[in-house]
């Protein structure tokens, strides 16, 4: 068997790749290079409505805007990479996820450039082989627990 891709991992449903974030680790600024390729993968619409939506939600993720993310050396921070530039900045720390207190890499979008509508984001990112990464990218709500937008991959 050939080592996944984000196609391999964009054919997942949201529940196959909550299972290999839940066996990842948060990956290191050795590991991740200054740019890397990404995708978005699956939404994070719960059960039946995510299958009757895979298809429009794929489509998109293969021709939107999302080309993947270009990180700082020392991992402190970065940016998404849309539309060949550089947007929406994050900031990146290790902290433990609010899915399953475990540790992941962190990015919050809690910053100054990025419109104040936007700064409740943040994703989560863990290493889940040699050459990908996975996470949910939520919002922080005044109440409750973070709700997942969608999954995205980033490919080494």
């Amino acid at each position: 068997m050939s080592a996944p891709d984000l196609a391999t991992l964009a054919r997942q449903g949201a529940p196959e790749l909550a299972r290999l974030y839940a066996g990842g680790s948060p990956p290191t600024a050795e590991w991740l290079k200054e740019r890397v390729a990404g995708r978005m993968l699956a939404s994070g619409a719960p059960g039946l409505l995510e299958r009757l939506t895979r298809p429009v939600f794929l489509a998109y993720s293969a021709l939107g805007p999302f080309e993947g993310k270009s990180f700082n050396k020392d991992l402190s921070g970065g940016a998404n990479r849309m539309l060949g530039h550089n947007r929406l900045p994050f900031r990146c720390q290790v902290v433990p996820s609010v899915l399953d207190s475990q540790a992941t890499l962190r990015l919050s979008y809690d910053h100054p450039e990025n419109p104040a509508v936007l700064r409740g984001l943040f994703d989560e990112l863990r290493r889940i082989d040699d050459h990908l990464a996975l996470g949910p990218a939520m919002v922080q709500l005044p109440l409750g627990k973070a709700p997942i937008l969608f999954w995205f991959g980033l490919e080494i």
